[in-house]
C-alpha cells in the first residue's frame, strides 16, 4: 500500500544548460534588421522540471527561444519514448518567446534561416536536461502564489489613419499601440516546489508579455532570462526557473514614450497630440531593461497567501483544426492543446501558438465555478501563429493582417476561429472535470 505522506509529494526532477549558439548563427530578423550571434547579451538556457507522481511523468521544458516547432518537438517525443519506454510521459516545451534568440524552424518567412549546427547542438541539450532532471530527483510538496504586477498593457488600438486624415477622412485603423481600456490578463502564477527541508528547488513561472524589450543585435534571453538570474541570486545558484510564456499575442509590457515630443513638422505634431498621444517606446536601454525585469522577479518572490497544492497528475491533448479565410482543407494549420492536471485544484493549458489574451480570460471565467487555478501557456510544442478573437478579425491590424504568410498559412484566419477553439477545448476539459 502507498504510504499516505507519499501520496501528497512529487518526485521532482531539474536541470538547467547553456543553448547559446556559437558566433555566426542568424538572429531572428526583428522589423527588417539583420542580426546574427557575435555578441551575447545574456546567454540562452533550457531549464526543466519533470513531475513525477504514481508513475506518471510530466516533463516541461523553457527554452530561451522565439519559438519551437513540431518538427523538433517530434524528434524529443520520438527520444523520450525510446530512453523512457516503460513510464507514461508528456512533453510541454514552451519556448519564452524571446525575440533575440536563434530562428530555428523552416516554416517561419524569416530572413533569418535555421542552422543546421545549432539545431544538432539545440536537440542535444534538450535531451541532456531532461536526462539530468531525471537523474536529480527528489520528493517535494508545491505551493502555488498568484500575484499581480500591474507590468503589462493590451497592445491593440483603434487611431485614426494619418495616411488617410491627410486627405480630409476620418478611418479608424488598429495598431500597436497602449490601449490601457483592452483586455490583459495581469496574473503571475508562480509554482514552488520545496524538498523536504523546506527548500527551494524549482519553480514555475507563469506570466504574459512580449519579450522585445531586447532590441540590439546580439543573443538575449530579455526579460525572462533577467528574472530567472534575479530570482536564482535571492534564493539560490541551484534553483531552476521555468519560465512558462502566457497568452501574449496582444500584450506588452508597459514601458511608454509621449509621440508628441517626437515629430516632424506641425501637422504630424497636431496629430500626435490629438490621435496617438502614447506609443510603445521600442528603444529601452539595459537598464531600463533590467529595471522592469527586476520589478516582475520581485512580485515572483512575494509569494504572499500561498496555496498548498494537492497532487495529482494526469495529462491529455488534442488538435483543432483552424479555419482560414481562403485555403483547401490540406492548408489548413493544426493547433495543438494540451490539458494538464497538476493538483486536485490546479491546472494548465498549453496551446501551440501566440494566443490573445481574451482566451486566458475566458478560461479562468470558464474553470471559476470549480475554484481551479489555471496556468495558460503559449508557444507550446509547435508555432501557428496569432489566435485571434473574432473581433480582433473583424477589427484588423498587425497580427490578423500581416504575419499570417510569416507562419506559412496561405491566409487569415476566418473569424470562426474563436467559436471553433471555444468548443474545442471545452469538449476535451469536460471529457475530465464535468
Amino acid at each position: 500500500m502507498v504510504n499516505d505522506f507519499k501520496k501528497q509529494l512529487y518526485d521532482i526532477g531539474a536541470s538547467t544548460v547553456s543553448i547559446t549558439p556559437e558566433p555566426g548563427v542568424d538572429i531572428y530578423t526583428l522589423e527588417g534588421v539583420l542580426r546574427t550571434s557575435d555578441v551575447v547579451h545574456s546567454k540562452l538556457k533550457a531549464n526543466a522540471i519533470t513531475i513525477e507522481f504514481l508513475k506518471d511523468v510530466l516533463i516541461v521544458v523553457s527554452l530561451d527561444l522565439i519559438w519551437v516547432d513540431n518538427v523538433f518537438t517530434e524528434k524529443i517525443r520520438k527520444w523520450l519514448r525510446l530512453e523512457y519506454k516503460n513510464q507514461k510521459t508528456y512533453l510541454l516545451l514552451v519556448a519564452t518567446h524571446s525575440h533575440s534568440t536563434p530562428q530555428i524552424s523552416d516554416k517561419i518567412c524569416n530572413s533569418a534561416r535555421p542552422d543546421s549546427p545549432y539545431l544538432h547542438f539545440l536537440y542535444n541539450q534538450v535531451c541532456l536536461v531532461i536526462k539530468n532532471a531525471f537523474h536529480n530527483k527528489s520528493q517535494c510538496y508545491a505551493e502555488l502564489s498568484i500575484t499581480h504586477p500591474d507590468l503589462t498593457v493590451n497592445r491593440r488600438k483603434k487611431i485614426f489613419s494619418l495616411e488617410v486624415l491627410k486627405s480630409g477622412i476620418f478611418k479608424n485603423i488598429t495598431v500597436n499601440r497602449p490601449n490601457y481600456l483592452g483586455e490583459c490578463d495581469n496574473s503571475l502564477h508562480a509554482i514552488w516546489f520545496y524538498d523536504s527541508q523546506g527548500k527551494e528547488k524549482a519553480v514555475f513561472l507563469n506570466y504574459a508579455c512580449h519579450p522585445t524589450l531586447f532590441r540590439e543585435n546580439a543573443v538575449s534571453a530579455d526579460f525572462p532570462g533577467i528574472v530567472s538570474n534575479h530570482i536564482k541570486s535571492q534564493i539560490s545558484k541551484e534553483l531552476v526557473v521555468c519560465f512558462l510564456q502566457g497568452f501574449s499575442g496582444n500584450i506588452k509590457a508597459n514601458l511608454t514614450k509621449l509621440s508628441c515630443s517626437n515629430y516632424n513638422g506641425f501637422f504630424s505634431y497636431l496629430y500626435n497630440c490629438m490621435f496617438d498621444r502614447v506609443q510603445f517606446n521600442k528603444n529601452i536601454s539595459r537598464q531600463g531593461l533590467n529595471n522592469f525585469s527586476v520589478r516582475l522577479a520581485q512580485f515572483a518572490l512575494e509569494r504572499n497567501n500561498p496555496k498548498s497544492i494537492k497532487p495529482e497528475l494526469f495529462f491529455s491533448s488534442k488538435m483543432i483544426k483552424l479555419p482560414l479565410q481562403i485555403g483547401t482543407l490540406d492548408q489548413h494549420p493544426y493547433l495543438e492543446v494540451s490539458y494538464v492536471s497538476l493538483g486536485e485544484k490546479l491546472k494548465i493549458i498549453a496551446l501551440s501558438g501566440e494566443i490573445f489574451t481574451e482566451y486566458s480570460l475566458w478560461l479562468r471565467d470558464f474553470l471559476l465555478h470549480k475554484k481551479f487555478d489555471l496556468l495558460t501557456i503559449g508557444c507550446c510544442n509547435d508555432m501557428v501563429g496569432y489566435i485571434p478573437t473574432n473581433k480582433a478579425i473583424r477589427n484588423g491590424g498587425y497580427e490578423v493582417e500581416r504575419t499570417f504568410f510569416e507562419f506559412s498559412n496561405p491566409s487569415p484566419f476566418s473569424d470562426r476561429i474563436e467559436d471553433v477553439l471555444k468548443k474545442e477545448i471545452k469538449e476535451l476539459i469536460l471529457q475530465y472535470e464535468d
